[in-house]
């Protein structure tokens, strides 16, 4: 077995192969490291890793990136193992990574926007995987139709760019120039949520954000848009499952 690790910094890692096993937060949690599988490490995330069982030659792929936050695989990772696993059977996100691997390989630097491109495909099909259980997910193909995508994208951007204070429906349906009625009917059908509950999901996104930053309690409220720090402690549990400062201690 490996000596411990603990992540510096957002951590991708794609298996092709199966790569052994991992053990998580202590040696007593172990987790298979099976064939088309993405894992997320959070910033503090500790593990140990042990290959003897492996498939050889493993072929994996690993990679720093920032962001985790802001675009939302933040709300994915488990808060006591700072870890996500994300089960990839048909092989989505697989051909992505070779094919930004195989670009940096042979562009190097020139390759840089299209290496990003397949990043944010990847992230896409990340968000909108099905949770399993506890840290697992399934990537499933999304193939919305483009009237689909054009509506809840420009409705999602709005709700993003106003994540330092609160919407009512009135303001998104009329910044939408449609009822109320009928974008919470459309919203509701093509994601899943209300576009007030996403909302609030982007808001409590933002906030992690700036608590990993060690940004104030009360700062955070205020840049999120709550009328004080107790508002926002309770908006934050409601959410998370705990409040700020207990989210802040684990998250250290």
């Amino acid at each position: 077995m490996s000596n411990k690790i603990t992540t510096g910094g957002w951590a991708f890692e794609y298996h092709t192969k199966d790569a052994g096993r991992i053990f998580l937060k202590s040696r007593t949690h172990e987790l298979k490291r099976q064939k088309q599988t993405v894992h997320i490490y959070a910033p503090g995330s500790i593990y140990w890793e042990d290959t003897h069982d492996a498939d050889f030659p493993i072929q994996e792929t690993y990679c720093y990136f920032t962001g985790a936050e802001v675009c939302g695989l933040s709300s994915f990772i488990s808060l006591e193992y700072k870890f996500a696993r994300f089960l990839d059977p048909d092989n989505i996100i697989g051909p992505l990574f070779m094919a930004a691997s195989s670009c940096g390989s042979t562009l190097g630097e020139d390759g840089f926007w299209i290496i990003q491109s397949y990043f944010l495909k990847i992230v896409h099909h990340l968000l909108h995987s099905k949770p399993i259980d506890g840290f697992n997910y399934l990537v499933a193909e999304s193939t919305p139709t483009q009237e689909t995508s054009s509506f809840s994208n420009k409705v999602e951007e709005f709700l993003r760019r106003n994540t330092d204070r609160t919407l009512s429906l009135t303001e998104i349906a009329a910044y939408m120039k449609t009822s109320e009625s009928r974008m919470c009917h459309k919203f509701k059908n093509e994601t899943g949520t209300s576009p007030v509950a996403r909302h609030a999901e982007l808001r409590i996104e933002f906030a992690k954000s700036l608590i990993f930053k060690g940004e104030k309690f009360k700062s955070i409220a205020e840049m999120t848009g709550y009328s004080d720090e107790y508002h926002f402690s309770k908006a934050f549990k409601a959410s998370t499952g705990l409040p700020p400062r207990a989210f802040k201690q684990i998250s250290d």
